[in-house]
């Protein structure tokens, strides 16, 4: 997670290509969610997933990830 915040850090829009994942635990994608930043601690941080294979599509629907302010899931 602290690896992604540092390679996150000073940018606005971060974009994450989820096509070449085959497995993603619940612990990585929290760290892939928790980038997106409402801005209430700083500047806003926008994250757009593209490529989301369907499994970690269900998941963030589950999870209600999928509406975190600042996280757009591209179909």
């Amino acid at each position: 997670m602290t690896s992604l915040h540092e390679l996150a850090e000073g940018h606005q829009e971060v974009q994450v290509d989820l096509g070449g994942v085959s497995y993603c635990d619940l612990a990585g994608l929290r760290a892939i969610v928790r980038l997106a930043d409402d801005g209430s601690t700083g500047p806003a941080r926008h994250v757009r997933l593209r490529n989301v294979p369907s499994y970690i599509r269900v998941v963030l629907a589950i999870t209600g990830w999928d509406a975190v302010p600042g996280l757009d899931v591209e179909t």
